[in-house]
């Protein structure tokens, strides 16, 4: 029995005796939705000063951890056996290995997430509150990505070049926030402790980031491997 799905309010659980009944899909997109909650969960821990939510933060990882690995077990299975590839969901060999990477992504989004939970504990404990001008600059930049890594599974699901080329262009606007964020740091907070945990969580935002572009180039590659709009080319130019 294993977790498969869940969020602060609801935990959905699956026998994995047989990793072959579930579409890896659905698992992917299983691990995006605990991926969600978690950094969801890491902005209002900071805002609202929340320790348990952040713990249940770090929680939430070691479920995320675990269906990475039922994913890569189920891509092993597949790989050996094309009856099981197509049971799964899985037309094409060739798409395990962009899978296999999205879903490494997404398990190490979430580990990025749990740093940032680590983080706030270490700022609680300090007894320390930071500005509300820092707090909405990390729930800005929280949200923005958060917005990002939805569009970019979608955009790989749907085979979505324009929306994965979108999310690739709003990825490349997040060092400038990133930038006056670390200044803002530097110049108002006078805690050393404080100041390195909280330019750790606007890196680890970043960072995230970083992973929802990489699923965006992917989306791209596997769109690109089908007839699209974007490269089709009429056959009249070459008569």
């Amino acid at each position: 029995m294993g977790i498969v799905e869940q969020t602060l309010k609801y935990v959905t659980l699956h026998n994995f005796i047989d990793p072959t009944k579930y579409p890896i899909s659905g698992m992917i997109r299983r691990v995006h939705v605990i991926f969600s909650s978690m950094l969801a969960a890491t902005i209002q821990a900071l805002a609202e000063q929340k320790s348990e939510l952040a713990k249940e933060v770090i929680r939430m990882e070691d479920e995320a951890d675990q269906l990475y690995w039922l994913i890569i077990g189920q891509i092993f299975l597949a790989a050996q056996d094309k009856a099981i590839a197509k049971k799964i969901g899985v037309d094409d060999l060739l798409h395990l290995l962009g899978d296999r990477m999205v879903a490494k992504d997404l398990e190490e989004m979430a580990d990025y997430t749990e740093s940032i939970a680590k983080d706030i504990l270490g700022i609680h404990e300090l007894e320390y509150r930071p500005s509300e001008e820092i707090i909405g600059g990390i729930k800005k930049m929280g949200e923005l990505v958060l917005k990002l890594s939805n569009e970019s599974i979608e955009a790989f699901f749907a085979h979505d070049v324009k929306k994965a080329n979108r999310v690739i262009e709003e990825v490349e606007k997040l060092d400038e926030i990133e930038m006056r964020a670390v200044d803002v740091i530097l110049a108002h907070v006078e805690d050393l402790r404080a100041a390195i945990s909280l330019r750790s969580i606007f890196s680890s935002i970043r960072q995230i980031a970083k992973h929802c572009n990489i699923i965006a180039e992917i989306s791209i590659n596997r769109a690109m491997e089908e007839t699209h709009e974007i490269c089709r080319l009429e056959k009249e130019e070459f008569e």
